[in-house]
């Protein structure tokens, strides 16, 4: 079989050869582009953030940036720019919400909070995901949807929410991505969720 491959490779046109050499070559870059993504990610090293406060602990990148103290928002994590051009941070931040006044289930709160995103996104939202999960080892609600970003209309964005109540307390963790670049990042986003741990 090798052999009937050398001979028909021998056989064809030397511009023809060029294109096969080239493609292989090509397809070899790529193949080792992808392998580099993949160890560059299998040896991502884990920061671990605390917030005595709330009793909430998640590792993440050491190489992301923290952001703490925004207005709702516990922390946020940002992913590192990859080239000047890169106009948008991949992120992943906490929210936690204190519902003692007004005490509701898991279902009640998921119901609430997708009615308020859908009024934000109103239809540009297109719903990928809504399904029960577990977060830190307590039942949750998954929700994963796409639109046009609210500050930048011209980028599609993906968001993942997911979010679970503790004591009459909402914790809610969410990952906001390009919809080119969500998957790219969900590696390093599943080991954060695995880590997130509530006291």
């Amino acid at each position: 079989m090798a052999n009937s491959f050398l001979l028909n490779f021998r056989n064809i046109t030397k511009r023809r050869r060029q294109a096969v050499l080239f493609s292989l070559v090509g397809a070899l870059g790529m193949i080792l582009i992808i392998a580099a993504i993949y160890m560059a990610m299998s040896a991502q090293r884990f920061l671990v953030y605390e917030d005595t406060r709330l009793g909430i602990r998640i590792k993440y990148p050491e190489n992301w940036g923290k952001v703490e103290n925004q207005p709702g928002v516990v922390v946020a994590f940002l992913s590192p720019q990859e080239t000047d051009l890169d106009i948008f941070n991949e992120s992943v931040n906490i929210v936690a919400q204190d519902l003692s006044q007004e005490p509701m289930t898991l279902n009640n709160y998921t119901n609430l909070a997708i009615r308020q995103m859908q009024a934000v996104f109103k239809k540009s939202m297109q719903v990928i995901e809504s399904t029960p999960t577990l977060l830190a080892g307590h039942s949750a609600h998954k929700f994963v949807y796409q639109g046009s970003d609210q500050k930048n209309p011209k980028l599609n964005i993906r968001i993942m929410h997911i979010w679970c109540i503790k004591n009459n307390m909402a914790y809610q963790v969410t990952y906001t991505a390009l919809v080119t670049s969500f998957d790219r990042y969900l590696k390093i986003v599943n080991t954060m969720l695995g880590s997130f741990a509530i006291k």
